[in-house]
């Protein structure tokens, strides 16, 4: 569980050594595909954007060292897209643990195919919360905030807003000439901008609500009852279908589907026959290009 103290106590305490990052992230930047440029360039690149990650002060709360929340940035360099600018893939992984077990639970799965990095070798990487300074900084702030947001979705009611709202302020900055078009609301519907969109917007209130009874009243209270996880469960995901009615063919839909369809699969193999039919049916309809997974629920196969 995440301990929150007063902002007083972090004033009092911050030299003691209390005020740990909030993110333990491993960065890993592949350029391979890139034979033009140095390795060198790189994996200097690696080593900054993961002391950013891991160095940036993201909330004013305290975390003790085994509460970081552990996540993952793989960066996959595929062209030039001008002098020190790049085009990447960057696939986002974050979890939580379960509370009373050895395991984790995915929070985001997701890749963003369409980065721009610009990347100085030698230079710092620098945000500033109120001005832009450029999209290496802009994009990896955004996900930062982002992380953190699912992570205290999961543990209290709508507990990620503030830093949404953060990555909502990210994008509300960005330059209209960028030429990353994962910021526009009008380069396609499954991008940062749309991600984002989702999780403020009213209509998904339910599905953001639903994140913290999946969690919290779900697999938190696996160990104790696992009958009562899956209810609650169950419960999570037919708020899901009303969500899917409320904002079809959402992102932010698909991005759960892929994040957790493994773990709904799990769940719910030793689960009543009406359950899984009930799970395998609203899933199938959310996402139909996922139906033969959900239907290993019926058949056992994890």
């Amino acid at each position: 569980m995440r301990k929150v103290y007063l902002v007083i106590i972090l004033a009092i305490f911050g030299t003691l050594g209390l005020n740990a990052q909030e993110l333990k992230c491993k960065v890993t930047v592949n350029g391979q595909q890139l034979t033009s440029v140095e390795p060198k360039v790189f994996q200097d690149m690696e080593q900054s954007i993961s002391e950013f990650m891991n160095g940036q002060k993201w909330t004013n709360d305290i975390f003790e060292q085994d509460e970081r929340i552990d996540c993952s940035l793989i960066i996959t360099i595929s062209d030039l897209a001008g002098t020190d600018t790049y085009k990447a893939e960057v696939a986002i992984q974050s979890t939580r643990p379960i509370y009373g077990s050895s395991q984790t639970t995915p929070l985001i799965n997701h890749l963003d195919k369409n980065v721009i990095i610009p990347y100085q070798q030698f230079q710092p990487i620098i945000f500033n919360e109120n001005n832009y300074s450029d999209n290496l900084s802009a994009v990896l702030a955004y996900y930062g905030y982002l992380i953190i947001g699912l992570d205290y979705d999961s543990f209290s009611k709508m507990g990620g807003q503030k830093y949404f709202q953060k990555a909502q302020d990210i994008i509300n900055s960005i330059p209209s000439n960028n030429s990353d078009q994962g910021w526009s609301a009008s380069s396609n519907n499954k991008n940062r901008y749309w991600l984002i969109e989702n999780l403020l917007s009213p209509r998904m209130r339910g599905y953001r609500e639903g994140m913290y009874d999946y969690h919290r009243q779900g697999l938190d209270v696996a160990y104790k009852d696992v009958n009562v996880a899956r209810a609650v469960i169950t419960a999570v995901i037919e708020k899901l279908k009303d969500a899917n009615r409320a904002y079809p063919n959402s992102m932010l839909l698909n991005v759960f589907t892929l994040t957790k369809r493994s773990e709904i699969v799990q769940v719910f193999i030793n689960a009543s026959i009406p359950q899984q039919n009930k799970v395998i049916t609203i899933m199938s309809q959310i996402s139909p290009i996922n139906a033969n997974q959900f239907r290993k629920i019926r058949t056992g196969v994890k």
